[in-house]
């Protein structure tokens, strides 16, 4: 059963001194989002990678029975592939991953 998420932004980054400046889902971690994030740990939820397309990632629930489309500024082809263990924090617009 697909769960629709917040629709997704999907902006040229504004890069300053060759970093994205932008705070949108899909691109940096804002810190009081993290302090958030920090503060509400239960908030997470298991995830595997089933698809990578680019920069869209394809995640289904390990516990419920949702996919979820996700996008990222940068391609993380490099850091995942399908079978990846991720968490995804959808209050805050979070991937969590073993990359960071």
């Amino acid at each position: 059963m697909p769960v629709t998420a917040k629709p997704v932004r999907r902006l040229t980054c504004q890069k300053a001194g060759g970093y994205c400046q932008l705070y949108w889902a899909g691109h940096n971690t804002h810190w009081i989002h993290a302090k958030h994030i920090g503060r509400t740990p239960w908030g997470w939820r298991d995830a595997v990678v089933t698809g990578v397309d680019g920069r869209w990632l394809t995640v289904e629930y390990v516990v419920e029975p949702a996919v979820l489309r996700l996008w990222h500024h940068t391609s993380l082809r490099a850091e995942l592939s399908v079978g990846s263990p991720v968490r995804v924090h959808e209050q805050y617009y979070v991937l969590g991953a073993p990359f960071g």
